[in-house]
């Protein structure tokens, strides 16, 4: 039986140690400027799908919960366990970390600790 290898994730940033409201997750979703096309949100691009479809499950939901509903799961569950339930959810046993952005996020002794 062939194992499953160990992921490692060659680029990332830390995790932001706030409470997001629904405008400012969807913000972080896309690294584009502006809005999304009329009609439409950030939720509906393939991150967003991904999200939707993804990370529900790990804090106890449905798939392709709304999005109000997600992030008010995230809240009960808390910042930090929430994390940890994502992190420790996708399979990525190594992280490689850019401290370089600005913001309240956690660094990689956190981002261990937490994954």
């Amino acid at each position: 039986m062939i194992d499953t290898p160990s992921l490692v994730d060659q680029y990332c940033h830390g995790v932001l140690r706030t409470e997001l409201g629904l405008g400012t997750f969807e913000a972080q979703l896309s690294r584009t400027e502006g809005p999304p096309a009329p009609g439409t949100t950030l939720f509906d691009t393939q991150t967003g799908f991904a999200v939707r479809r993804w990370c529900p499950p790990l804090l106890g939901l449905e798939p392709h919960c709304p999005p109000a509903r997600y992030l008010a799961r995230r809240r009960e569950l808390g910042v930090a366990e929430a994390g940890r339930r994502l992190l420790r959810g996708s399979g990525i046993s190594t992280y490689l970390v850019d401290t370089g952005l600005p913001g309240d996020l956690t660094g990689p002794a956190e981002l261990a600790a937490a994954g």
